[in-house]
């Protein structure tokens, strides 16, 4: 005779009442089942009954039994003593076997740092960078698991996931667009990693779109710069041009441009990718040395700082504005170790004009007055001036404009100050030599500014 155990399991429910009969097998000991506490829980009890005996049924437990608790130990024992001298064996020899590198063999690419087991759950994983360029590449290596050396169970296995990806973009006055100054900007190495470029000054109008741009893949998108009454030529204009594979969804807000019947030109462009968390905003600037209104138009840009916190925003375009290496008067005395000191050019005819200046009264300004309107700008936004910040002691001044007879600055980004920790580096492409003309040299006068920011995944 056998023990079997009938389970009444009775599970209340606001909605309906069921009742469940099913036979237990106690096999050698009878197994009381936990009463539920749980407020929906099932209500158990049982009872004993006692049925025949079977030889069969008793084989099959036998067997069952043995094959659970004796075979398959004895399996796993001897594939561990085997694993273990495997391993022994191609360790002393110091060749190279599959799974991992002997001691005498280093792989060709790059060298990824993991933990080992003992230390894994209590390390980290290094900070990695994807490019928005590469978009594909990127996108794909989000889902890739990386399995460190050494074998893992499923459960110890993680995904790493970049907490960071790069994002660059390049500014450059271009001082009418051409082929020939197209073919130049693409030829630039680092234009191979970079996620915007933003033209100043392009002289084109609003739905024009070049050719050649088209046919290199890139997309553009520009504001109406000042028409000439007599010519019928455009003068100024602010553009961004991105990548058609980029997989960059980018909205554009007018802010001065001929349409308003200002003749300085502002926009702000809202990127945005699948790659990173947050949106990044780019405020595109060009303002014209010869037109009045000079003040309206840094007040506007002043109105336009305006998005979430989190949000990264960045002016960047020809201002047309001498600062020297002026500190912003919002950076406190403990800020400047954390943010370095600006490199300018200080030359006597580049210095802006006394904070305590007369009143601008004049429609057309100077360049040391523009430079004063420039500093009111970070200095009531609390942004940053980057150029400037990230040369060493040997460099030298990191000129935006080199011609023939000059060299100045007068291109710049700006960031807010909280955001100054997520700059890598912001520099300029200065040219070889400042007296070479434009055709033994590049065929703009302008150098380009090249910010790299590290954005949140």
């Amino acid at each position: 005779m056998r023990l079997a155990v009938y389970v009444r399991q009775i599970v209340c429910i606001p909605s309906s009442r069921v009742q469940i009969i099913r036979s237990i097998s106690s096999r050698w000991r009878v197994k009381c089942p936990r009463l539920a506490t749980a407020p929906n829980g099932p209500i158990r009890h049982g009872i004993v009954q006692l049925l025949s005996f079977s030889v069969n049924y008793y084989y099959n437990t036998t067997k069952v039994e043995v094959y659970r608790w004796v075979w398959v130990p004895t399996r796993k024992g001897g594939l561990g003593v085997m694993s273990l001298a495997r391993k022994s064996f191609w360790s002393m020899s110091g060749t190279s076997h599959p799974g991992g590198q002997g001691g005498g063999c280093s792989s060709a690419g790059p060298t990824v740092n993991t933990p080992t087991t003992s230390s894994r759950t209590n390390q980290k994983s290094s900070r990695e960078n994807s490019s928005l360029d590469n978009t594909s590449d990127s996108h794909n290596s989000k889902k890739q698991k990386k399995r460190p050396s050494g074998s893992l169970s499923s459960s110890q296995t993680s995904t790493a996931v970049p907490t960071h990806v790069d994002f660059k973009c390049v500014t450059i006055n271009i001082n009418r667009f051409s082929e020939e100054k197209w073919k130049y900007i693409s030829s630039l190495p680092i234009i191979q990693s970079v996620s915007v470029i933003i033209l100043t000054k392009h002289h084109l109008s609003g739905t024009f779109r070049p050719q050649e741009v088209i046919d290199s893949g890139w997309n553009i998108r520009a504001v109406v710069p000042k028409q000439r009454r007599k010519q019928h030529q455009h003068r100024g204009g602010v553009a961004i041009l991105y990548r058609d594979a980029s997989n960059l969804k980018v909205d554009q807000h007018r802010i001065n441009d001929r349409a308003n019947g200002y003749s300085h030109q502002a926009v702000s462009w809202t990127i945005k990718s699948p790659l990173i968390a947050r949106p990044i905003h780019i405020t595109g600037v060009y303002v014209s040395p010869s037109e009045g209104e000079i003040e309206e138009s840094f007040h506007t840009l002043t109105q336009q700082n305006h998005y979430p916190a989190d949000d990264i925003h960045v002016y960047t375009g020809d201002f047309n504005a001498h600062v020297a290496d002026e500190t912003e008067t919002h950076i406190t005395m403990q800020e400047r170790h954390t943010n370095p000191p600006r490199v300018g050019d200080c030359h006597k005819r580049h210095m802006p004009s006394p904070p305590a200046a007369a009143p601008i009264t004049n429609t057309h300004i100077s360049s040391p007055q523009r430079g004063r309107l420039l500093l009111r700008m970070p200095n009531t936004t609390s942004f940053l001036i980057l150029n400037g910040r990230f040369e060493g002691a040997e460099d030298s001044i990191p000129y935006t404009l080199q011609c023939q007879d000059e060299a100045t600055i007068n291109d710049y980004n700006l960031i807010a100050k909280q955001h100054f920790p997520k700059v890598k580096a912001c520099c300029v492409i200065p040219k070889p030599s400042r007296s070479l003309r434009y055709k033994s040299g590049p065929p703009t006068d302008h150098n380009p500014i090249v910010l790299h920011l590290s954005l949140l995944a």
